[in-house]
This record gives structure tokens, C-alpha cells and sequence, in this order.
């Protein structure tokens, strides 16, 4: 169960992620990785399909993107969160 101050961390991240994720439904994603949003100078029929593409696989990602938190973000038997973060920095460092 989570507690008030957990539910309420999982609400602001969710907030803020809709956010970020509605930014980008104006963008067409590339498919290859690191993904790469962009918009062209004047669609064509592909470009088109793309941009709808891209809004609805963001669109489902907004909407799973709730229970996707409730069941990742505050795992309980996951108690060394931190200190793997501290250690994935040092990596990019």
C-alpha cells in the first residue's frame, strides 16, 4: 500500500510526464534509437501517417503510463533505488 506522500510523488511524475509526452504528439518519432522528433517544412501523405502514428503510440503511452508508475515506481522489495542511480551517474560521468 502506499502511503499519502508516495501517492502524491506518483501524481506530480505522472503530471509531468503527460506533459512532456503531450509536447512531443506535435513531432513525428523516428523509428531507429535514440529516437529522434521532428517536424518537416510541409507534410507529404507519408509524413502524414507518420505524425498520426506517433501521436497515437503517444497517446497510449499517456494513457498506460499510470499503472505503469503504480506497479514500477515504488516497488517495495526494491530498496537500493538510490544507490543504483548514484552508480548509473558515475557511469555517464
Amino acid at each position: 500500500a502506499l502511503d499519502a506522500q508516495q501517492e502524491q510523488e506518483i501524481q506530480m511524475l505522472h503530471a509531468r510526464l503527460e506533459r512532456h509526452y503531450a509536447d512531443m504528439m506535435n513531432f513525428i518519432r523516428t523509428r531507429a534509437q535514440p529516437p529522434i522528433f521532428f517536424l518537416p517544412a510541409q507534410h507529404t501523405p507519408s509524413t502524414k501517417r507518420c505524425l498520426e502514428e506517433t501521436r497515437a503510440a503517444i497517446q497510449q503511452k499517456i494513457q498506460s503510463l499510470e499503472a505503469s508508475l503504480r506497479t514500477t515506481a515504488f516497488d517495495p522489495q526494491d530498496d537500493d533505488d538510490d544507490e543504483e542511480g548514484e552508480e548509473e551517474e558515475d557511469a555517464v560521468s
